[in-house]
C-alpha cells in the first residue's frame, strides 16, 4: 500500500516523492526502560489476553508476557520486542472497534502526534479523522483504518518527525516544544487575513503603538480587535508608562501549540484553553507585565482583570465574540489550499478541523487569504 501511494505521488510531484524516500522508517527495539513505546506494547499484550497493568514501566510482568507472547506466535522468547514481535503484536483496527488495541492507537496519536483524542477504546469518527491526518501527513492512503504501514508511522519517530514538501507542520511544531508560539508567523498572518476578508476591519495591527512593547510572540502576531486597540490605548495614555504585551490575539495554530505544551507539562505554562474557546483567539485579550499595576486605567477603558487563575490576563469589555469566525477563516484557507480534501465551514473546533490543522504549514499556505 506505501509503494503504490508513494508512486501517485511521484507522478505528481517528484520533489515531494524524493523527500519522502529520504525518510527510511523502522519499528523501535524495546528491550527495557519506559515510554510511550512500552505503553503501546502492554496494551497490545492485553488485547492478546495477557492481564497486565498499563503504566509505560518494563517491569518483570511485561517482559515475562512478552516472553509468553513470542512462545505463543512461534518466535524465539528474548524478551525483546523488535520488528518480528510489533508485527505479531499489531492488528488492523479500524472504526467501530472497541478494545486495548484502540488504546495503543488512541495513546501513540495523543502523545506522538499531538491529537487531542481521548484514550477511551472506542474507535470513533475522532480517532479515524486524527488517523486520517497522520496517514496523510505521510503520503500513505488516507482511509482511516490503522493497518501495518499506519502502525509503523505511529511507532516510529523518525517518521513522525521526517519535514514534508510543504514545509514544517503545526504538529512538528508541536513535537519540537519551543516554547515560543511565533514559529507559526506565516499561518497565523494568513489567517487574521483571512478574518479580515469575512469580516472588513475586524482586526487592527498594534504594532508601533505609542508606549507599547511587544514580546517576541505578540509581535509576531500583532493585532487586536479594533475597538480594543483604541481603548488598550487610552489605558496607555491614562496611565502614562510602557505597557508590555506578552499575548494580544492568538491565533487558532498558536493556541494549539499552547494547549498541547500545557498537556504535556512543558515550557512552564500553567494554564491554558482548548483551541477556539479563547478570548485571544477572538483578538479580545492582552496578557501583560505589572497586570496589578494596570487595573485603574485598564478598568477605567473598559478592560477587566481575569483573575488569580490567569494572572496577567485582560479581557476586553466591549468585544465582538468572533472566534467562531477565527475557526471559519482557517476552515476557509484550509479548503482553498485543498479542494480534493475539505472540511466543513462551520466555524466549530472539531476532530476534523483539529486534524487538518496539525497537518498545516507552520510557514503559511502556497494560497493566502482570498476575500
Amino acid at each position: 500500500m506505501r509503494a503504490a501511494a508513494a508512486a501517485l505521488l511521484c507522478s505528481l510531484a517528484l520533489a515531494a516523492c524524493a523527500s519522502s524516500a529520504a525518510a527510511s522508517c523502522s519499528f523501535p527495539l524495546v528491550t527495557g526502560g519506559s515510554g510511550r513505546s512500552v505503553y503501546t506494547i502492554q496494551y497490545l499484550l492485553n488485547y492478546h489476553g495477557y492481564a497486565i497493568g498499563v503504566d509505560g514501566i518494563w517491569g518483570t510482568n511485561t517482559k515475562n508476557a512478552v516472553m509468553q507472547f513470542q512462545t505463543r506466535s512461534g518466535l524465539p522468547a528474548d524478551g525483546m520486542v523488535g520488528t518480528n514481535t510489533w508485527k505479531a503484536l499489531i492488528v488492523l483496527t479500524q472504526l467501530n472497534d472497541t478494545g486495548y488495541q484502540v488504546k495503543a492507537v488512541q495513546d501513540q496519536l495523543r502523545y506522538h502526534y499531538s491529537y487531542s483524542v481521548s484514550i477511551d477504546g472506542i474507535f470513533g469518527t475522532g480517532t479515524q479523522n486524527a488517523v486520517i491526518g497522520v496517514q496523510k501527513s505521510r503520503g500513505a492512503l488516507a482511509n482511516g483504518a490503522v493497518d501495518d504501514d499506519t502502525w509503523l508511522d505511529l511507532l516510529d519517530d523518525t517518521c513522525n518527525t521526517t519535514t514534508p514538501a510543504g514545509g514544517k507542520t503545526v504538529a512538528q511544531a508541536v513535537a519540537d516544544a519551543g516554547c515560543s508560539t511565533a514559529v507559526c508567523k506565516g499561518l497565523s498572518t494568513q489567517l487574521v487575513d483571512q478574518s479580515n476578508c469575512i469580516q472588513s476591519g475586524l482586526f487592527s495591527s498594534i504594532s508601533g503603538m505609542a508606549s507599547v512593547s511587544l514580546s517576541s510572540s505578540a509581535a509576531a502576531v500583532p493585532y487586536l480587535q479594533t475597538a480594543a486597540k483604541s481603548d488598550l490605548a487610552k489605558a496607555v495614555a491614562q496611565r502614562g508608562t510602557t505597557m508590555t504585551i506578552n499575548s494580544a490575539l492568538r491565533t487558532l495554530p498558536q493556541q494549539l501549540l499552547l494547549y498541547q505544551w500545557y498537556l504535556k507539562g512543558l515550557c512552564g505554562i500553567t494554564a491554558a484553553a482548548s483551541p477556539g474557546s479563547s478570548n485571544h483567539n477572538g483578538g479580545a485579550a492582552v496578557d501583560i507585565n505589572d497586570a496589578d499595576g494596570w487595573i485603574s486605567a485598564m478598568q477605567a477603558n473598559h478592560w477587566t482583570k481575569l483573575g488569580s487563575w490567569d494572572p496577567p490576563h485582560y479581557d476586553y469589555d466591549y468585544a465582538e465574540d468572533v472566534r467562531s469566525l477565527s475557526v471559519k477563516s482557517f476552515q476557509q484557507l484550509w479548503n482553498i489550499n485543498n479542494p480534493s480534501d475539505p472540511i466543513g465551514e462551520d466555524g466549530l473546533y472539531g476532530p476534523a478541523t483539529e486534524a487538518a490543522m496539525l497537518a498545516s504549514p507552520i510557514d503559511g499556505f502556497p494560497q493566502g487569504a482570498t476575500c
